[in-house]
């Protein structure tokens, strides 16, 4: 099946889940076949494109005639890239899939399905996965992406990894080896913004300059395929 769940590494107990869902330390992760019948009834959106989503061992979608397939994969790990202390599992969730819509977007592509692999500590519960996948689903609706799939496996520490597949006609994909001097260069926002906003979470907690710049990433999918 297309959103598989396995066990990552021994449980130990160590953790106490209060940042996940529950402060006890016992396991709260749902039985594999509740958390993909949960997730393929509530996030598997229809879409003529998708011919086989979750519910197999991959998924089969359709490409427009004459396109491209773009690709691309980040992932986010806990106390690197964010900390839970101060975000939301639905905060965290959408900008989880933005930093890829961004990559695609920067290549002058369209998004079109994406796959999210999970690592969990067990003590995380129901109602956390299910913030992360309604802020997922919010970003991926706002651009026209449709979730095809993906893996969740225990660990110690919480991981996200989105993988976005994108299309584009060969003639419109922006290639960073593309430029020529005499280009015009654009910026959107500020660079640096989200990573003031983690070091200010992380060792100013209480301040709140650019704390939310930190945690619901803005991304720019829209102007960086009008500029392209």
């Amino acid at each position: 099946m297309v959103h598989k769940s396995k066990k990552q590494t021994k449980e130990t107990g160590e953790k106490t889940g209060n940042e996940t869902g529950n402060e006890t330390g016992e396991n709260r992760l749902p039985p594999e076949d509740v958390l993909i019948e949960t997730l393929s009834r509530k996030y598997s959106t229809p879409d003529p494109r998708l011919i086989k989503g979750i519910g197999d061992d991959t998924s089969v979608t359709a490409q427009t005639p004459g396109t491209v397939l773009l690709t691309t994969t980040d992932t986010l790990v806990e106390s690197t890239h964010f900390t839970l202390t101060n975000t939301t599992p639905v905060q965290l969730g959408s900008k989880a899939l933005s930093v890829s819509i961004s990559d695609i977007a920067a290549m002058g592509a369209t998004p079109t399905f994406f796959f999210v692999s999970l690592i969990l500590p067990k003590t995380t519960d129901a109602a956390f996965i299910d913030g992360l996948y309604k802020g997922m689903s919010a970003t991926a609706i706002l651009f026209g992406a449709t979730l095809a799939g993906g893996n969740t496996a225990t660990g110690e520490t919480l991981s996200i990894t989105t993988t976005l597949l994108g299309e584009a006609l060969p003639e419109e994909v922006v290639y960073r080896n593309g430029a020529e001097l005499g280009d015009d260069i654009y910026v959107t926002g500020t660079p640096g913004d989200s990573a003031l906003g983690l070091h200010i979470l992380t060792e100013l907690a209480e301040t709140a300059v650019s704390v939310s710049l930190s945690l619901s990433k803005e991304d720019r999918a829209r102007k960086g395929r009008e500029f392209s």
